[in-house]
């Protein structure tokens, strides 16, 4: 930190008082005779150091959050995605018929997780009862159906261009980084109040 501790502005008030030359100090010493006396130095310099950052953390913001609603956008406007969508719940109530599970009106986004996990098992030898597991998962075989049967749905990722720059965008650091800004607003707001 550049300021001062109280015993350096002590030391410094006692040097100015003793009219010593400056040039016999170093440059750090000449700094704190300098700036010993300058009124909320504190609040001056949190304001400079505001000011010089304010623009650029506003900017980074802007840019975060357009890359936000861009890739929302994109995804609540994707015709494919939703059709993709369609055919993982049609998926999902083929393979839970029967059950309670099956004839779900939808489903939840953290399901999709689960996808790449569930396995296909076949039988390994048809006169054997024996079941082996196989290497493709749920989501290799709807992008095989889809890359046959559903071409067109292949163009998702050209209606979401910015979902992908979206998921490097940490929502809690451009939450804490608003409320930073806040809150050095507020406490620039309040140190101005209280100036004479």
């Amino acid at each position: 930190t550049v300021l001062p501790t109280p015993d350096e502005v002590q030391a410094a008030k006692a040097y100015v008082d003793s009219k010593e030359d400056l040039d016999l100090i170093d440059d750090a010493s000449r700094f704190l005779v300098a700036v010993h006396d300058v009124p909320n130095l504190h609040d001056r310099l949190l304001l400079h150091q505001f000011r010089g950052c304010f623009t650029e953390c506003v900017a980074t913001l802007h840019n975060q959050l357009s890359t936000m609603n861009n890739a929302l956008q994109q995804v609540r406007g994707s015709t494919s995605f939703k059709s993709i969508l369609v055919l993982i719940l049609k998926t999902g109530n083929i393979l839970n018929d029967g059950t309670a599970r099956g004839d779900a009106c939808g489903f939840r986004m953290n399901t999709l997780l689960q996808l790449s996990t569930l396995k296909q098992v076949e039988q390994s030898d048809p006169d054997s009862n024996s079941a082996g597991a196989s290497s493709l998962t749920l989501v290799d075989h709807l992008v095989g159906l889809i890359s046959v049967q559903k071409k067109e749905l292949l163009c998702m990722t050209q209606e979401l261009s910015s979902v992908h720059d979206a998921t490097r965008v940490e929502l809690d650091d451009v939450g804490s980084n608003i409320n930073k800004l806040r809150a050095d607003l507020r406490r620039l707001q309040d140190a101005s109040d209280g100036s004479p």
